[in-house]
């Protein structure tokens, strides 16, 4: 017989994000559609870069679709948690937070945005900007999913409630 005890795993939490999970949410492979594309329209684009400018395009074009994919993750988490196909992505399951996706879309898409401005110029970062597929409905709702992810990691409640009311005002009266 041995010492070796047993213990019920039932009601263990979800098993912690790592780093293969932020990539997965990122998703990759659509990803790398977009450098395809955004690396042959520089191919056959009648005006060459510097290749450090190019290289830098693609980098944050690629940083770009990433954050694109990260906030379809975090908007679709409800509905890829019925479907078999997607149940396992990482904010359906658990893995990642949403609030968690919701940030790091965020942050990548300023980042980006930003970053193509200064590498490239300002026209590319506006059409970066406008292609990142988000509804006016997912803007709109976006600054309360922030403020509920902050009250569930600070506990915050009550400041956050306020904040809450005040951005459901602003939504209805812009109706």
């Amino acid at each position: 017989m041995t010492d070796a005890t047993t213990f019920d795993r039932t009601d263990a939490l979800p098993p912690e994000a790592g780093f293969g999970d932020y990539v997965q949410l990122l998703k990759p492979r659509v990803m790398s559609l977009v450098v395809f594309t955004a690396l042959v329209g520089l191919l056959v684009a009648p005006v060459s870069l510097h290749p450090v400018e190019a290289f830098a395009a693609i980098l944050f074009i690629a940083l770009g679709a990433g954050a694109s994919g990260a906030l379809n993750m975090w908007w679709d988490a409800d509905i890829d948690a019925v479907m078999k196909r997607t149940a396992r992505r990482p904010v359906p399951s658990g893995r990642v937070q949403g609030g968690e996706a919701l940030a790091v879309g965020l942050a990548l898409s300023g980042i980006s945005v930003v970053m193509l401005a200064l590498a490239t110029n300002l026209v590319a970062a506006g059409l970066l900007a406008s292609a990142g597929g988000l509804s006016a409905q997912q803007v709109a709702s976006a600054p309360g999913a922030v403020l509920r992810a902050l009250d569930k990691t600070s506990g915050m409640t009550e400041d956050i409630e306020v904040a809450a009311k005040g951005i459901g005002r602003a939504q209805e009266a812009n109706r």
